[in-house]
């Protein structure tokens, strides 16, 4: 063995792109034999821009995923110490993200134990007060109509 060779050994490996297939998943693959140079670029280029999107969705939804951990860590927290303090606590939280909406409530009253939101602590608006002003306003109008 020569002094090159020796040398040569130390340093990383040079890689050629010879491969003539796109990986699509675990198996599938896109031949690319018999198409010309320029095209076969192109796809790598386009195989790589999805590989960057998939990867940014990724670390997306995981910061995400992990805002809505945290956030339900500390309400979980509060309401042990709520509990603690002999309080009573419920506590509602709606969140909508590019993973859903998200709806919680949780506590140590009956209301959270039936865990079932209001139209109000969902974000809805509630209209409850319209429809009784509705209703009366309604009879108020049939009565004035049936006197006469």
């Amino acid at each position: 063995m020569n002094a090159d060779e020796s040398e040569n050994r130390n340093l990383p490996e040079r890689r050629v792109d010879t491969k003539k297939s796109i990986v699509l998943g675990n198996i599938k693959e896109i031949p690319l034999e018999g198409l010309p140079e320029e095209v076969v670029v192109e796809l790598k280029r386009e195989y790589a821009k999805g590989m960057i999107d998939v990867n940014v969705l990724a670390v997306k939804y995981g910061v995400e995923t992990q805002a809505l951990a945290a956030a339900l860590r500390n309400m979980s927290q509060e309401t042990v110490n709520a509990t603690r303090e002999n309080t009573s606590i419920t506590i509602t939280r709606t969140q909508t993200d590019t993973l859903g909406k998200t709806e919680v409530i949780m506590g140590n009253t009956e209301t959270a134990q039936k865990g079932k939101l209001t139209r109000s602590q969902s974000g809805l608006p509630d209209y409850t007060l319209a429809y009784i002003i509705a209703a009366v306003i309604i009879v108020i109008i049939l009565a004035l109509l049936l006197r006469h």
